[in-house]
């Protein structure tokens, strides 16, 4: 099975599916951009060692499925626009807060480009509102959250005593 994928991270961790990319794009100058670069060059490696063409600085432009059911990607990277051939193809380009039809605006909490507004004490535009999480402009992931949670709740028990 030829599979590509244009942002590894929801394969990550499942070498059964690893085991299927033969091509992996990724628009960052390296793969696991929120990870050091040592952990990044070393999952590159794992992924070249698994015969896997991994592709840095590269952007999907478009994704078409023939009649024959194979996909022609078409990428733009460092060796310009080319167009690849593929079985499958997986994009994971990251998440959309779900902050749509909350009432965020009526209240006055601002909010740019799809996050939430916070200080360095998760506080919102408006007293008494706090945020935390994948909706505001920090790392989505469940451990930045619950760290996020733990200042918050930690700062408030100092200053109140």
């Amino acid at each position: 099975v030829n599979f590509r994928i244009d942002n590894f991270s929801t394969a990550i961790y499942n070498r059964t599916l690893c085991q299927f990319i033969d091509s992996l794009m990724c628009l960052m100058p390296q793969i696991m951009p929120l990870e050091d670069e040592d952990t990044a060059k070393a999952m590159e490696r794992a992924f070249r060692k698994m015969r896997a063409t991994v592709m840095t600085s590269t952007t999907v432009k478009s994704v078409a499925v023939r009649e024959d059911g194979k996909c022609d990607v078409v990428i733009e990277g460092k060796k310009g626009e080319q167009t690849l051939e593929a079985d499958v193809v997986l994009s994971a380009v990251g998440i959309k807060s779900n902050i749509e039809d909350m009432g965020l605006e009526e209240l006055g909490i601002e909010v740019e480009r799809d996050k939430i507004k916070v200080d360095e004490h998760y506080k919102t535009s408006v007293d008494g509102v706090y945020a935390i999480g994948d909706i505001i402009a920090t790392p989505a992931l469940a451990h930045v959250a619950s760290a996020e949670a733990l200042v918050f709740i930690l700062g408030r028990k100092l200053v109140s005593g």
